[in-house]
């Protein structure tokens, strides 16, 4: 389970915030991989510098 969402789930134990308001961190979490993948994928990667 990602850190964030585990994060998430300590705070919500400790706090009288409502679980919903953490369904956003929890669906970027999750959404975050599939991203990235999509990004190498596509060839949207940041370019290396050459060492000079």
């Amino acid at each position: 389970m990602p850190l964030v969402v585990l994060m998430a789930l300590a705070f919500f134990k400790v706090s009288p915030v409502p679980a919903l308001l953490y369904a956003p961190l929890a669906f970027a979490c999750w959404l975050s991989p599939l991203i990235g993948i999509v990004y190498v994928q596509m060839g949207w990667f940041s370019k290396r510098v050459s060492p000079e």
